[in-house]
């Protein structure tokens, strides 16, 4: 018979006693940490099973590699207890403190009983079935799905997913079918976890908040979620957060949805009292079904982004406001209905995507948004009161008359027309980052005095003083009146020509980008500024007379074609 030094007893080939089992036999008294209780005349080591086969108190902290209660134990002390698996014949008792668990806990035929304000945390690797009890604040970390036998409360925070550095995770939840009813509902994991279910239904019923993490995701199809508090979306970079369940219902007096990410909603949204908010620091509430009121007080409140996808109900039953500094509603499907807000007018209404939206009512914005191949139905009704129109579809249109404060066209490389309704009076005219326009006048006239525009190719350049005079990409520019240009900025792939077509054009400032390969024309005539940049070729059409700045890149090659280019003095520039 061989004693080891750590007390393992060997006969021959049997370990008789093992030093990996400790036994709590409560020899001297019920305290976990008197050595004299225990089998081994230690306390439990990390890598000890340690069998409570009494009574004990736990007064210290404790990590083990497993706990087997035969007897009873009570945990008091806010040193926690750390242990890979629980398996409970006896009474396991948790107080104020976190206990952590790594693997699982089962309950064969013994009680546990949660005091206090104990912290459960489940962690590791591995599916679990989360025991049927009253919990004060729950943690389901680590990976693996983790499924409930019961109904589950938990009176301060469930927790899904990772936590910070120190704890990581990407655990699922399966409801299962049974409800849950929680102070606050945090989905915080890493990877994108998702909190999922079965194909079972049931309530989820949070009174507090309910909390989405970095791009992470809750898809529980069939489970209504009943939200008390607020709605925030994780912060940070890029990500996408979704809820897709039965139906996403607002309690709350004041629900206000917050935070920087994109949250879809691929369920209804109710609002069952009160007024839900989209409030002003970035949030963006994107739709794919319906959000309505449940009642004519129900309010909805637009002060960022609502996104709306499909053919969606907005409120049909309730009040909806989206006049606000921030307010910005995109009606991003195909042909859908657009609501009239109850006060007054949409700060920013953006018709977008294809399909037609059509009114419904009267109402008025003050700026309206085109894009893709989106067309306005009035319907009957009116569409008034918007000072700015920014215009980036790919289809030719008719503008709108009246007197603006902007009228922009977004970056496209469409072809279009546009068409006068009527006499345009306003402060700028942008089309510096749209492609070749073509405007017909249709008998009517455009007072700008910001006037930019840009012409790609072959194009008919638009009679008007411009600001910012755009040819790009080559081709030959032609004039349909005298203009004068502030700045003409010459570019692209190709060589750009003018043809004068009887007319004049008088620049004040000439800005030319050239590309290897590439040779453009400089005309003859007075300039305040030149500046010529990038590695092409230059070469002149008449005498240039330059009263500002002039330069070249080094990388530019300078043909004077047997004219001169001079600055005020008469002084050779080239």
């Amino acid at each position: 018979m061989i004693v080891t030094s750590s007390g393992r007893i060997i006969a021959g080939n049997r370990i008789i006693i093992n030093d990996m089992v400790n036994e709590f036999l409560g020899t001297v008294n019920n305290l976990w940490s008197n050595p004299a209780n225990w089998s081994l005349g230690v306390i439990p080591a990390a890598n000890h099973i340690a069998i409570i086969k009494a009574n004990c108190l736990q007064q210290v902290g404790i990590l083990v590699r497993e706990l087997r209660i035969a007897g009873g134990i009570t945990f008091t002390s806010n040193q926690g207890l750390q242990v890979n698996d629980i398996i409970n014949f006896g009474t396991l008792s948790l107080g104020s403190f976190t206990t952590t668990i790594t693997s699982g806990l089962a309950t064969v035929l013994g009680n546990i009983s949660i005091s206090g304000m104990n912290i459960l945390v489940f962690t590791g690797l591995g599916d679990l079935v989360i025991n049927a009890l009253n919990y004060y604040g729950l943690r389901l970390l680590g990976s693996g799905k983790r499924t409930l036998s019961a109904n589950l409360v938990v009176i301060s925070d469930l927790y899904v997913g990772g936590q910070g550095s120190g704890f990581g995770g990407t655990a699922l939840f399966d409801p299962d079918g049974f409800d849950v009813t929680v102070g606050n509902f945090v989905q915080a994991g890493f990877a994108n976890a998702t909190t999922t279910a079965s194909s079972k239904s049931g309530t989820i019923n949070i009174l507090g908040n309910l909390s989405l993490g970095a791009a992470e995701n809750i898809a529980i199809p069939n489970y209504t979620i009943k939200v008390h508090g607020n709605l925030s979306a994780g912060s940070g970079s890029a990500g996408t957060n979704v809820i897709n369940c039965l139906v996403l219902e607002t309690h709350g007096n004041n629900s206000l949805m917050t935070g920087n990410r994109l949250l879809n909603a691929n369920c209804p949204i109710k609002i069952i009292s009160g007024k839900i908010l989209i409030v002003q620091n970035g949030f963006v509430l994107a739709i794919y079904n319906s959000i309505y009121g449940e009642n004519s007080v129900s309010e909805l409140q637009v002060k960022s982004t609502l996104n709306i996808y499909t053919p969606a109900i907005v409120m049909a039953t309730g009040i909806f406001k989206a006049d606000y500094n921030d307010s910005l509603v995109v009606y991003n499907g195909t042909n859908q209905d657009v609501r009239a807000t109850d006060d007054s007018r949409y700060r920013m209404l953006r018709l977008i995507n294809s399909g037609t939206k059509k009114l419904t009512a009267n109402t008025s914005c003050e700026h309206l948004y085109f894009s893709g191949t989106a067309t306005l139905d009035l319907n009957g009704f009116t569409l008034t009161g918007y000072t700015r129109y920014t215009d980036a579809r790919t289809i030719s249109a008719n503008l709108p008359s009246g007197n603006f404060e902007t009228l922009a066209f977004g970056t496209t490389t469409a072809t279009r027309t546009l068409t006068l309704t009527g006499n345009i009076v306003c402060d700028t005219f942008d089309a510096s980052n749209a492609s070749a326009l073509t405007i017909v006048n249709n008998g009517f006239n455009i007072s700008c005095p910001d006037f930019n525009m840009i012409y790609r190719g072959n194009a008919t350049v638009y009679h008007h003083d411009y600001n910012l005079l755009n040819f790009w990409n080559g081709g030959l520019k032609t004039l349909t009146g005298n203009i004068n240009v502030k700045t003409l900025n010459i570019q692209g792939g190709g060589t750009n020509t003018i043809n004068f077509n009887g007319f004049t054009m008088n620049v004040e400032n000439i800005v030319l980008i050239s590309i290897a390969g590439t040779i453009h024309n400089l005309y003859g005539g007075n300039y305040t500024n030149i500046d010529i940049s990038g590695n092409g070729s230059v070469q002149l059409q008449g005498n240039v007379i330059v009263t500002g700045t002039y330069s070249r890149a080094v990388g530019v090659t300078f043909n004077k074609n047997g004219f001169t280019i001079k600055n005020g003095s008469g002084v050779d520039l080239e």
